[in-house]
């Protein structure tokens, strides 16, 4: 338990800190900002990083915030997961699909399954699957 709350005072720390807090601060609003904070706490108590260090997590929020995708797993945007000993930032295909759709191009995108048939049509206006 008392590793927990080390992790998560440890978050707390690098989060409020001067530097990382004016970066944040020029990327996010205010109520955003409380929002990313909680999510990367919740993110650092997450059982499968739990060997990563929390400046590797931290790091790795910061860089999916930079790019304007929210870091909470429910959305689906995006993904901090271990690689090797340290947190790695994973952008999702839903994040692929909002960074496109930010410099104006339209992506549509079909969850295909192994037991699936299907056939796609794209001789008129719009696409038949």
């Amino acid at each position: 338990m008392s590793n927990l709350i080390d992790r998560k005072n440890e978050a707390i720390r690098l989060l409020d800190s001067k530097e990382l807090g004016k970066r944040l601060e020029t990327l996010l609003d205010k109520k955003q900002l409380e929002k990313f904070k909680s999510n990367v706490i919740s993110i650092c108590m997450d059982n499968s990083l739990q060997d990563c260090s929390i400046s590797s997590i931290v790091k790795s929020a910061k860089t999916l915030a930079e790019l304007g995708l929210d870091i909470n797993p429910l959305l689906s945007n995006a993904y901090i997961v271990k690689y090797k000993k340290d947190a790695q930032p994973i952008i999702g295909y839903k994040g692929y699909i909002t960074l496109a759709e930010r410099y104006g191009k339209r992506i549509k995108a079909y969850c295909v399954f192994k037991c699936d048939d299907f056939l796609i049509d794209y001789s008129g206006r719009e696409d038949n699957v």
